[in-house]
């Protein structure tokens, strides 16, 4: 059976217009992503990191979004041209928890997020509960919620459903 890993990485390409991406010559903070994809949402890439969290501790956590942010703005600087002719970007760093994420450690991967408005570089940290089959996303500005969290949950949870 396939893991809900594995399914959302899958249903983002086959629904959402992703497609892999290349991130071996990344830092080794980010070479165990369980999966690197990007898509381009009206005109603006999107750019997802995910990693299984579960033994990564916070100072961990913290290096591979430092190390995230630092690739997105590199990044930005190759994008193409969006919307208004501006290069802009957008990280999304997802971070798959086997059980629930605890609260304390929640706030603290909400603190990940990174933004800077000119130019426009977003890093933003979503949490996916495996076990609750549960979506968080980042608190606040930038509103974006795609590629959809009602579409990452059922994901999440078609799992149980074959089961």
């Amino acid at each position: 059976m396939m893991s809900a890993i594995d399914r959302i990485r899958t249903a983002l390409v086959r629904y959402k217009g992703f497609a892999p991406l290349d991130i071996s010559e990344s830092p080794p903070s980010l070479q165990d992503a369980s999966f690197a994809l990007v898509a381009h949402y009206f005109g603006v890439p999107v750019v997802v990191v995910a990693l299984a969290a579960d033994q990564l501790s916070l100072a961990d956590l913290e290096r591979a979004a430092q190390d995230y942010w630092l690739l997105l703005r590199d990044a930005r600087r190759r994008a193409p041209p969006g919307p208004g002719g501006v290069r802009q970007i957008t990280g999304q760093l997802w971070l798959f928890h086997s059980d629930r994420c605890p609260p304390g450690r929640l706030a603290a991967v909400r603190r990940l997020k990174r933004l800077r408005l000119v130019p426009p570089v977003y890093l933003l940290p979503w949490v996916f509960d495996l076990r609750e089959g549960r979506v968080q996303r980042h608190r606040g500005l930038p509103f974006m919620r795609w590629p959809g969290i009602e579409f990452l949950t059922a994901e999440l949870r078609a799992g149980e459903r074959a089961a």
